[in-house]
């Protein structure tokens, strides 16, 4: 299997799409990232429109594509705890940790 690259969206799109794909409303989203909920949803229709899928897919394209969108997370050190635990709860275990420098 081919690894899809998704450089072309934000670190902040790529965490709208995975909080999404574990089933997390656009008001949560909003919470969490300490965003708009009116943000959360113009950029998921902006990756939505990229894709050209209607946005109601965008949660199945996000399902499909979570592993490549997590690996593709550039700025962990920004990403809110409460978001790590939701979309990579093992993402700062010691021994991810400790393999990752």
């Amino acid at each position: 299997m081919t690894r899809r690259s998704f450089s072309w969206l934000t670190d902040r799109q790529r965490l709208i799409c995975l909080l999404a794909s574990v089933g997390e409303l656009d008001k949560r989203i909003a919470s969490l990232m300490d965003i708009g909920v009116r943000t959360v949803e113009l950029e998921k229709h902006r990756v939505a429109s990229y894709l050209g899928i209607p946005t109601k897919q965008l949660v199945i394209w996000a399902v499909e594509n979570r592993h490549n969108l997590r690996d593709e997370i550039r700025d962990w050190a920004n990403v809110a705890d409460a978001v790590c635990e939701l979309i990579a709860p093992d993402c700062f275990s010691e021994s991810a940790y400790e393999y990752s420098i």
